[in-house]
């Protein structure tokens, strides 16, 4: 596949979701691609895990129309999600990113503040990443001054009043968010209210 990919110029969509492809088979693939013209790629549900995730990062300037990326479900951790921001820190070009059903809890998520105001993302999924109240107020405070992302979801991720009242703020200070996503966690009433009230 990836030697097809190889300076190919008429695939825009790749569907390779659903395999067997682990850490070694991506990072050797990935070695025999300079540059082609893919749109799409879904590569989720893959045992990627940290270090394939990072070789992916790294590879993402061969891919120089990528406008969506999906890497749900692909067991990485904080480790290699750090690296794929930090490189879609400086990549305005992927617009959609998946990140969903992966592990992204960390004690010092703050670190990736500047990634999270600087990237190029319009549509951000994070349901799923047992980012818990801690991570989650973290997250909040990141996307505050960011000015591209119109879309993003943290559904499923064990979130109580505590770790959602940094999103409050979030639709009186930021104009930019058309759909937030906050489904199946723990808010209460009271903090709904409150949202709902911020939002006016």
């Amino acid at each position: 596949i990836c030697k097809g990919l190889n300076n190919n110029n008429t695939l825009l969509n790749l569907n390779i979701s659903n395999n067997d492809i682990h850490s070694k088979g991506i990072s050797q693939g990935l070695n025999l691609i300079s540059i082609c013209k893919l749109f799409y790629l879904n590569i989720s549900n893959n045992p990627l895990l940290d270090e394939g995730l990072k070789h992916l990062s790294d590879s993402l300037t061969f891919f120089e129309n990528l406008h969506t990326l999906n890497v749900a479900n692909c067991s990485f951790h904080f480790s290699g999600f750090e690296h794929l921001m930090k490189t879609l820190q400086f990549n305005k070009r992927i617009e959609y990113l998946n990140v969903s059903g992966n592990n992204l809890k960390k004690s010092n998520f703050e670190i990736l503040k500047p990634c999270f105001s600087s990237f190029g993302i319009r549509n951000l999924n994070m349901s799923k990443c047992l980012l818990g109240n801690e991570n989650a107020s973290i997250l909040g405070e990141c996307i505050m001054g960011n000015e591209s992302l119109k879309k993003i979801n943290i559904s499923e991720n064990k979130i109580s009043d505590l770790g959602f009242k940094t999103f409050i703020p979030l639709f009186s200070n930021n104009n930019n968010i058309e759909v937030f996503d906050c489904s199946i966690n723990f808010i209460s009433d009271v903090t709904a209210k409150e949202f709902i009230y911020n939002m006016k």
